[in-house]
């Protein structure tokens, strides 16, 4: 065969092997079935890949690059966070949705075979560590700039993974129990992305308290006690007859103010605000 030829040979016994693994896992798929699906005798693929683990592990390692290479592109723009976040959820669904078998792929052999993960670790650790410290950098700058609520990077990636991910996971359930046709969940799929954008954008919108935001002030010399208590939520709200208290941050802020002057408390309330606004 031409160099051209063994290429092509080598594509079809990965693509063949790969149905045939995300399909009934590689315990149960032989050498010789990934053979005859790709039209070739068992001694070619031994002759590409020596083992049917390595053949296997070829594909694991493709997949899962695959989708740290999602969210490290997207991490590495120079965009909003908001933004970088609105196409990692975009485009980490679209990527779990030209292989909706994945999930369940990914499931099953770090299930059956832990190992697995102990040898991702080790070839793609370099990657996914700079993947989860550049998210995490983002949103910390974002909590710091009050855009976002305080959340830890570790919940908002298994957010992100769990609303994309369980779309796929329920389908052959929603397939055979509601008759869902192929174009109709396609549809459905298409709504449950951004409603998945909306619901991990809305989660990480700064804390609001019924009708009131909480804010922080400094204290000047005044008994607390003499704060009236704010109507649906434990609390303080300022008295603005006497003057005594100064707003040092901004609507929504949960941090403490960093210009505490000497000889002052910090105290937080929660003071009406515009819902419109």
């Amino acid at each position: 065969m031409s160099p051209k030829e063994h290429k092509q040979m080598e594509q079809l016994i990965i693509e063949s092997a790969e149905d045939l693994f995300m399909e009934k896992g590689s315990a149960s798929t032989s050498t010789t079935e990934i053979a005859k699906k790709a039209g070739c005798n068992q001694t070619l693929v031994h002759y590409y890949f020596r083992t049917k683990e390595k053949l296997f592990q070829a594909i694991f390692e493709r997949k899962i690059k695959a989708f740290l290479t999602v969210f490290e592109d997207i991490g590495n723009m120079d965009l909003p966070f908001e933004e970088k976040l609105k196409r990692i959820i975009d485009n980490h669904f679209e990527l779990i949705s030209v292989n909706s078998r994945l999930p369940f792929f990914i499931l099953n052999e770090m299930t059956t075979n832990p190992s697995r993960i102990g040898i991702l670790k080790e070839k793609f650790a370099p990657m996914a560590t700079n993947v989860y410290s550049r998210l995490d950098s983002d949103m910390k700058k974002a909590i710091q700039e009050g855009k976002i609520r305080k959340m830890e990077t570790l919940e908002l990636f298994i957010t992100i993974l769990s609303l994309n991910i369980s779309v796929f996971l329920l389908h052959p359930i929603l397939k055979e129990v509601l008759d869902l046709k192929k174009e109709k969940f396609r549809e459905y799929a298409r709504k449950r992305k951004k409603q998945n954008i909306e619901i991990i954008l809305n989660s990480l919108t700064p804390e609001k308290r019924g009708n009131y935001e909480k804010k922080v002030f400094t204290r000047i010399g005044i008994d607390d006690r003499s704060l009236p208590s704010c109507p649906d939520k434990p609390g303080r709200v300022p008295d603005k007859s006497s003057g005594a208290l100064s707003l040092d941050t901004t609507v929504g802020a949960d941090r403490k103010s960093p210009e505490l002057l000497s000889g002052r408390s910090q105290y937080d309330v929660y003071a009406p605000f515009d819902p419109v606004g």
